[in-house]
């Protein structure tokens, strides 16, 4: 009997897809297990690469990071600068999302990295390391969020791998995002809540100093849904920079 054996034979009774109504997606309530200004669960911990001067894993919801700092070390044949440099360079995982990423041709991870970079400048006391530079390297190990909650935990890591690393620093950064969705402000959003809100604003914080580093925000809020959004991202880092300052004290004893 002859068939042709490049034919895919399929079964001879087929069915048609029932996809789920977007509708239902786009309500659907992601917090029947939290409050609206309430965080989701938070795990660092610092000094987990050995090799580096300065390191710390973070884990929020189903996103994991891991940062590294080496330095301050000498900028050779570099042109003399009376303040030290700070170099951000972010790669996700090949495998740390549903589609497969090239570090290579990251453009997202560039923005990201200019981002990070503003927010911890004001951290760092560069004025000390003269013609010096120090290198931070962030490895996005698994994404479940969209640019705004990756930043905020970006920041929360690189600023405690910064601390462990024992530079001169001003304060430490703690990042939080908030996402106004209809009429409620939502904290720690997940990637399903940003992309359907009609504002997200990432702000980075020094709560021992009770001052701002950086504002990232999309959207359009009026003057009282901005000073709302300050309010409870500021209480939010206060209480991540609480955890921080435990953890650290509690490795450099150990």
């Amino acid at each position: 009997m002859n068939f042709d054996r490049r034919r895919i034979n399929g079964p001879e009774a087929t069915h048609e897809l029932i996809y789920e109504n977007s509708s239902h997606v786009k309500h659907l309530n992601e917090r029947s297990t939290r409050k609206n200004d309430e965080l989701r669960p938070v795990f660092i911990k610092p000094g987990l690469i050995s090799s580096a001067s300065g390191s710390t894993y973070i884990e929020c919801g189903n996103t994991k990071i891991a940062c590294a700092v080496y330095g301050p070390k000498q900028i050779k044949n570099a042109p003399y600068s009376s303040t030290g440099k700070l170099n951000v360079e972010i790669k996700h995982a090949p495998f740390s999302s549903s589609i497969r990423r090239d570090p290579v041709k990251e453009l997202e991870a560039t923005h990201l990295s200019s981002q990070v970079t503003q927010a911890l400048l004001p951290s760092l006391r560069l004025e000390n390391y003269e013609k010096m530079q120090i290198d931070l390297f962030v490895t996005i190990i698994q994404d479940d969020s969209l640019d705004f909650g990756l930043l905020a935990n970006i920041t929360t890591a690189a600023g405690t791998a910064l601390a462990s690393a024992g530079l001169e620093m001003n304060g430490l950064v703690v990042g939080a995002t908030v996402a106004f969705k209809e009429d409620e402000m939502l904290l720690d959003p997940s990637p399903s809540e940003v992309k359907y809100a009609k504002a997200v604003m990432t702000v980075c914080t020094l709560p021992a100093l009770t001052q701002i580093a950086h504002i990232w925000q999309a959207g359009t809020l009026d003057i009282n849904q901005y000073k709302q959004a300050l309010q409870i991202t500021e209480s939010a880092s206060r209480n991540i920079h609480t955890l921080i300052a435990k953890t650290l004290m509690n490795e450099t004893n150990a």
